[in-house]
């Protein structure tokens, strides 16, 4: 993930997806220290509905399992992303 050009690499270590929105969370490598989670919201395909939205969270606290709920289910100011982010509750084949 690159925000306002920082790169964030860490694998993901929270997931969770509830109706058309998704967060994924990570304790970035470069600084374990803090969490970062990654929440987009797919509003079906682009130029029939309203754009896909998305945002970035960083914060100082280490993730635990019950963060990624946090977020998702927090009031959050997505902003329209560009592209289509398609979100799906399933196991991949």
């Amino acid at each position: 993930m690159v925000q306002n050009g920082v790169v964030f690499d860490g694998p993901v270590m929270c997931l969770l997806v509830v109706g058309n929105r998704a967060v994924a969370g990570t304790d970035p490598e470069d600084d374990p220290g803090e969490a970062l989670f990654i929440v987009v919201e797919d509003n079906g395909t682009p130029g029939e509905t309203g754009p896909d939205r998305g945002t970035a969270l960083v914060t100082t606290d280490r993730l635990n399992p019950a963060g990624c709920f946090a977020v998702l289910t927090g009031v959050l100011d997505l902003l329209p992303i560009e592209g289509n982010i398609v979100v799906r509750d399933a196991l991949p084949n």
